[in-house]
């Protein structure tokens, strides 16, 4: 069976099965860092995500050293994230779409900088690194991030409200408001209706 360990800060070895002639195979990659491995290891794992509802990752540091990640694709939803399997990780990469749009870029702009949960962001943008992602910290309560990340699908789950929630924003509305505005109701002509119910995949709901 393979098995890794590190040697020096940032090198990975990786012993394989053994070769023909008896010996073992080494392989020794290099990480700048954390996020030099998601980019290189978790990102290209990410790609095709455009058909798939919710894909993000949650990378673990290894005790010993080395990486191990949770790849989710096909998920309703962000969920997953609080599964026991998910314990201990260190870093969550989830990633994006509708971020070029306009509604989108001025969305995620606030979401990652301004918003209520913009102190989960560790990467004050959309990084386009492979695939459109966000980049998280892991030192938050679970729920609290789980919240912010139901947010981010808003620009392609809910594209209404998130257009709405741009209007409102540019009309001078505070953007927190208008994101509680369109959480918790509808948009019906040049006014509004309360919603009876509120979906669970809004944020402020988790």
């Amino acid at each position: 069976m393979a098995f890794k360990f590190t040697i020096d800060e940032g090198i990975v070895v990786e012993f394989g099965p053994p070769l023909t002639s008896g010996r073992r195979a080494a392989k020794v990659i290099k990480y700048t860092d954390e996020w030099d491995y998601v980019a290189k290891e978790v990102l290209p794992k990410l790609e095709g995500y455009e058909n798939d509802t919710s894909t993000f990752a949650c990378v673990k540091i290894l005790e010993g050293g080395g990486y191990d990640s949770n790849i989710y694709k096909n998920q309703a939803c962000h969920a997953r994230m609080g599964t026991d399997s998910n314990i201990g990780s260190a870093l969550i990469v989830s990633t994006v779409r509708e971020h070029i749009t306009p509604h989108g870029k001025a969305f995620f702009k606030w979401l990652i900088n301004s918003s209520p949960w913009a102190a989960i962001f560790s990467e004050k943008k959309v990084n386009t690194t492979v695939v459109p992602h966000l980049r998280l910290h892991t030192y938050f309560p679970s729920n609290f991030i789980v919240s912010g990340l139901i947010a981010s699908r808003s620009p392609w789950e809910f594209p209404d409200k998130a257009k709405h929630w741009h209007e409102l924003v540019k009309a001078g509305m505070n953007p927190n408001l208008a994101y509680l505005t369109c959480t918790a109701t509808r948009k019906e002509g040049k006014g509004f209706s309360l919603m009876s119910t509120v979906s669970s995949h809004w944020a402020i709901t988790t």
